[in-house]
């Protein structure tokens, strides 16, 4: 009895991965890749770590700016949605194996920063077992004030602009992104939170964030507590012959020492503002805006001419 119902569940696995999209047919050997995994929470360097790693032959490398402009944000939704489950041990929810969906996510970049990755980096570090991590950190003072001014940070706990939201009900892949964020960055928040697995549910995720930003369940003390349990929780449980805890302050040396790279770039190391880093999603963002404002003027014309189109015809009769 107890093999058939192993074979059932494997069978009932399988048949959830081959529902999965075309990407997960796709899935290359990761066993071997030296993949470097930025563990560090966003705004943490985040930025210039990925400008130095591609520096160093590191690159191409992923970040959340690449969800949204390789469309990747079915995927990374259908891992959330199933930690989300799991945390709440329900029981009939879809099944997918996270690693297959991460080993073709990451099989052409050779490095990742900021989230999605950051939150992920135990199943990448399984599925790219060859990997390193490095945690970026900074003073969480520093943290907490860059962070809440960062560009995603606002797009996901205040309104946007008009145009992006009537875009958004045209086209779904920018509706796909936002609500990865909500989902990425609520399940981030929470699940480092004491106390608050216990108040959500599935449906719930799927409601803006910003009712927690408003409340006292987000406040300055709490967000601060869940970066700093984020990075124990990396020191913790990374291998430590795998693990570099670093301030991009430091510069080139402990990183190439780190990576086992001999000779040091003979530059400074990049230093930038990450809150002023986000150029192809301001750019996005701004090309969709303008579009949803023009989607709603021309839909908004041809709907005034042709009621008065009908109605002049009907005056007529």
């Amino acid at each position: 009895m107890r093999q058939e119902n192993e074979v059932s569940n494997q069978t009932n696995n399988s048949n959830q991965t081959s529902q999965l999209p075309i990407l997960t047919k796709k899935l290359s050997n990761t066993n071997n890749k030296i993949f470097i995994i930025g563990a560090g929470a966003p705004s943490t360097g985040t930025a210039s770590l990925k400008t130095a790693l591609e520096k160093l032959k590191y690159g191409p490398c992923y970040n959340c700016n690449e969800v949204l402009l390789e469309d990747h944000s079915d995927y990374w939704i259908k891992i959330i949605e199933q930690e989300i489950n799991e945390n709440h041990e329900q029981i009939n929810h879809k099944h997918i194996n996270p690693k297959e969906i991460l080993s073709v996510i990451y099989s052409k970049y050779n490095s990742t920063i900021d989230f999605p990755g950051a939150y992920y980096w135990e199943d990448i570090l399984s599925s790219f077992p060859n990997s390193k991590v490095i945690l970026t950190i900074k003073d969480p003072e520093e943290w907490y004030k860059s962070i809440t001014e960062s560009v995603l940070y606002k797009n996901i706990y205040q309104q946007e602009p008009f145009g992006i939201r009537f875009y958004s009900l045209f086209y779904s892949h920018r509706r796909r992104w936002d609500n990865f964020l909500k989902l990425l960055y609520g399940n981030f928040f929470r699940k480092n939170m004491n106390g608050l697995n216990d108040l959500i549910n599935l449906n719930e995720y799927n409601l803006s964030i910003s009712s927690f930003v408003n409340s006292n369940l987000l406040s300055k003390e709490d967000t601060i507590k869940v970066y700093n349990d984020h990075n124990q929780n990396v020191i913790d449980k990374c291998p430590k012959e795998k693990l570099l805890v670093f301030n991009v302050q430091d510069g080139w040396e402990p990183l190439c020492m780190f990576l086992e790279i001999k000779e040091i770039p003979n530059e400074e190391f990049p230093i930038i503002n990450e809150n002023n880093d986000n150029k192809e999603i301001d750019e996005e963002m701004s090309n969709v805006n303008s579009t949803g404002y023009l989607l709603f003027i021309g839909l908004t014309s041809i709907t005034i001419i042709s009621c008065g189109f009908i109605i002049r015809k009907l005056l007529k009769q």
